[in-house]
């Protein structure tokens, strides 16, 4: 199960830079795959989508670019129904976007402290 994961697509923004890709296969092979064995804990009486709109804080959505289709609409559903947030797309990353690009995400976290981000901040395409 562990080589089917790295091999899978989600891995593709650090399997070009093999230092990273080593890093993220030391941690799927520590790994204890607890998620693959245990009981689904899920109870769509209490799916976490529907408190959205209840989140008070301002909020930082971010995705890569190349991240698979369905983060990106995680972050769009995301962005759409907390009342604060903002959405960052950033250009070029996959889905390990502190491994990929450790700088934007400095960047990203110090500016959502300072508070300037609730809705907006330094984005490199853009937020909304």
């Amino acid at each position: 199960m562990r080589a089917a994961w790295l091999a899978h697509a989600v891995f593709d923004g650090v399997r070009a830079t093999p230092a990273l890709f080593r890093n993220v296969e030391a941690m799927v092979n520590d790994y204890s795959g607890f998620h693959w064995r245990a009981d689904n804990p899920r109870r769509p009486d209490r799916d976490a989508i529907h408190l959205l709109h209840r989140v008070t804080a301002p909020t930082s959505v971010v995705v890569g670019e190349n991240d698979l289709p369905d983060f990106h609409v995680v972050a769009g559903l995301l962005a759409d129904r907390i009342p604060r947030a903002g959405l960052t797309t950033v250009p070029g990353a996959g889905h390990l976007l502190p491994l990929e690009r450790a700088d934007t995400c400095r960047a990203l976290i110090a500016c959502q402290l300072d508070g300037s981000v609730a809705g907006g901040g330094p984005t490199e395409t853009g937020s909304r």
